[in-house]
């Protein structure tokens, strides 16, 4: 029998959102937990005990992800998070990777690369892709 895992969506894009959740809910093993639209939405809550991964995404109004990611990371690092967003040349893998991010998904290729990511990072593993810069 296979693991199921408790995942946790924030965005602040209410139909990326509806997607992201369609896109999971075709696999067994992944379990969406909880939704929110922001980041101090989900460190307001007490999802973190059930949580296994959190899909984070970057650029949100009033706490980014970023800034969500180190708190969530150091309060609870059991807890696995990978990026997601739409603006990659914004990102840089060395900001990622501090905030302690395991993987990063770019919204434009979440349909060809969600579920390897998902994969990899529940594997403990890092998934970022070739492309994606360390600050100059």
């Amino acid at each position: 029998m296979s693991s199921r895992y408790n995942i946790v969506l924030v965005d602040d894009n209410p139909t990326f959102l509806e997607g992201l959740s369609s896109m999971l809910n075709r696999r067994d093993d992944l379990h969406i937990i909880a939704r929110y639209s922001s980041g101090q939405e989900l460190l307001g809550e007490r999802v973190f005990a059930a949580a296994d991964l959190i899909l984070l995404d970057i650029e949100m109004p009033g706490l980014n992800g970023i800034q969500t990611a180190k708190q969530v990371n150091f309060l609870f690092p059991q807890i696995k998070t990978i990026a997601i967003t739409m603006y990659q040349d914004q990102i840089y893998l060395q900001q990622l990777i501090e905030a302690g991010f395991k993987g990063f998904v770019n919204k434009t290729m979440v349909g060809e690369t969600l579920f390897r990511v998902i994969d990899d990072v529940l594997q403990n593993q890092f998934s970022f892709p070739g492309d994606i810069e360390l600050e100059k």
